[in-house]
């Protein structure tokens, strides 16, 4: 790139004018470029630099131990929980026999139940023929006991029953017997008691 020159008229000796040229001094824009490309090339490097750095052996090991303590406290209280809600499934399922249990003690029967099963509130279901995912069998004893077995819950391992049992007593001292269904000899069912095999850190509230 030429840079022009200025012309610059100045006055001589004996009023002679003359003319002289200055040169502009040549701007290092070559240089100036070359300068400015080497900046932004190394600050792009050090970003990238930056960005790929990472994590320390010792900030490794400190997340590992952090996942470690909250593997260690919250998967059993996890496991629990799931235990608890599917085994609220099992209290849903016994509602119904609990109802036509209680509605037999204050009607009364035709006669006093001999046999299980006599509540037709829905008993049934088998290990080959569950009654749903978390049920496997309902069943009442003619003395108006719900016995509720569970499945596909693993906590419970082998202890996998619950019971309702009914009293005729708010304070649960008194049981109720099969002639307590029987028109005519009827006492009405005041109060229930869970039972059964299942641990009580895995029942529901209600039951505990």
């Amino acid at each position: 790139m030429t840079i022009p020159r200025r012309r610059i008229v100045t006055s001589g000796r004996g009023g002679v004018s003359r003319v002289t040229q200055r040169h502009r001094p040549r701007l290092a824009w070559p240089l100036l470029k070359d300068c400015r490309w080497q900046i932004r090339h190394f600050n792009r490097g050090h970003e990238m630099k930056t960005l790929q750095q990472g994590f320390t052996l010792i900030e490794l090991m400190i997340v590992v131990a952090i996942i470690g303590i909250l593997a260690t406290v919250a998967l059993p209280a996890y496991e629990d929980y799931t235990a608890r809600a599917r085994i609220s499934e099992l209290i849903l399922a016994a509602s119904t026999c609990r109802s036509a249990v209680t509605e037999a003690s204050q009607t009364g029967m035709s006669a006093a139940p001999t046999e299980n099963d006599s509540f037709a509130c829905g008993e049934g279901g088998s290990a080959t023929a569950p009654v749903s995912q978390y049920v496997e069998s309902i069943s009442t004893s003619p003395t108006g006991v719900i016995t509720v077995t569970a499945r596909n819950i693993s906590q419970l391992g082998s202890n996998n029953t619950l019971t309702l049992t009914p009293f005729t007593d708010a304070n649960t001292t008194t049981p109720a017997k099969d002639e307590d269904f029987e028109r005519g000899k009827e006492h009405a069912i005041k109060s229930w008691q869970c039972g059964g095999s299942i641990e009580p850190k895995y029942l529901p509230s209600s039951c505990r």
